[in-house]
């Protein structure tokens, strides 16, 4: 027995209010920057259960609302999907096809409803709309993280990808058999799978896009976990498992590999004068200062307070002993601007490089020493 084109629908409609409820009470959980794709989410997911529900009551209720409205609502809730999709991905600007997609659907149900009832064209104009805006899902899918892409990427660009081939599908079928009496709800294999897939979705997807938000949520905990939260350089902890990697590399390939140790001349001097704020800006200018002179293969990191750390990796003591004057000159001749006063600021760097046997403790030891 197939199951009922007009129960799925119906379930559609819960399944996709009973997420977006959900959803909404959830959102404020997350951090500021998650929360309005989510919102957006939400919203989608709404807009598609009262899309659902106008649908699933054809017959019961005016054409008018169960066809043109209720196309509207569904092409709308997608709209709003791609929307949350881009915002996800960095990308929230209003895109001119968004509008353009709702009202040429409202047109086309309009039209071919009451000035030329022909059914096979409004499901072929329709359905290739909806095959348009899941094709572009996909595409946001896609862009919204790096590569190699998560699986909960892959799969919720899978379903989009599916849900095209189907549209498609329902277009090129209303096409080649252009029923004048044809009934959306009518019985059959095609139609009870088509509104399965339609009763399922809104789940799926919804699933698919929470992974994607909760792996993008873990990825910047670590993140964070691993930088100093004052400046964004990596920290102690981080910077000792990084030159173990570097230095176990060095042993293998038998290259060089060096650490500096820079400290900021006077830095109590600044807290004292211009007080912690400007403390502060002058060890984020710092950080700025460094990175711009170094490699782009070198590590940057805070040991603490005005100390931090510079590794290098594939360098001799010469090579080494270069950077770091290279990096002593560029900090004493570009002059912060702290608290409205210019101000001179110089380090003092003491350098290491790996000896055959030395980790990271010792390095960092004698890098001090020297300093």
């Amino acid at each position: 027995m197939l199951l009922d084109v007009r129960t799925a629908v119906l379930l559609a409609m819960l399944i996709a209010g009973l997420l977006a409820a959900v959803l909404a009470g959830s959102v404020g959980g997350y951090p500021a920057a998650l929360r309005r794709p989510l919102r957006a989410w939400a919203l989608a997911l709404a807009l598609q259960s009262m899309g659902w529900g106008l649908f699933g009551l054809r017959g019961a209720i005016d054409d008018l609302l169960s066809i043109p409205v209720a196309n509207l609502l569904l092409v709308a809730a997608f709209v709003v999907t791609l929307r949350a999709l881009r915002g996800f991905a960095g990308r929230a600007e209003p895109h001119p096809t968004d509008a353009l997609a709702v009202v040429f659907v409202g047109a086309v149900a309009l039209v071919f409803l009451y000035v030329y009832p022909l059914l096979w064209l409004r499901v072929a104009l329709i359905s290739a709309v909806f095959a348009a805006l899941f094709a572009a899902c996909c595409r946001a899918v896609l862009q919204a993280g790096s590569s190699p892409r998560p699986r909960s990427q892959r799969v919720l660009a899978g379903l989009y990808a599916f849900l095209v081939v189907l549209m498609v599908a329902r277009a090129a079928r209303a096409v080649s058999d252009p029923t004048p009496g044809l009934d959306p709800l009518e019985p059959g294999l095609f139609q009870a799978g088509l509104f399965a897939v339609g009763a399922l979705a809104p789940a799926l997807a919804t699933f698919g896009f929470m992974l994607m938000v909760n792996e993008r949520l873990s990825a910047e905990l670590t993140r964070r976990a691993a930088l100093d939260p004052l400046t964004g350089a990596y920290n102690r902890r981080t910077l000792a498992e990084l030159a173990d990697r570097g230095i176990a590399q060095a042993r293998r390939d038998g290259t060089g590999y060096g650490v500096l140790l820079l400290d900021v001349d006077h830095f109590k001097r600044i807290n004292d004068t211009l007080g912690h704020a400007a403390g502060d800006d002058a060890l984020q200018w710092l950080v700025c200062v460094l990175r711009n002179g170094m490699r782009a293969q070198d590590t940057l990191g805070r040991m603490g307070g005005e100390e931090f750390i510079v590794l290098l990796p594939g360098v001799s003591a010469a090579q080494a002993r270069s950077a770091a004057e290279r990096l002593r000159v560029e900090v004493e001749q570009a002059r912060p601007v702290l608290a409205g006063t210019p101000w001179p600021m110089t380090v003092s760097i003491g350098v290491a490089t790996w000896a055959g046997d030395a980790d990271f403790e010792s390095l960092l030891r004698r890098a001090d020493a020297a300093m």
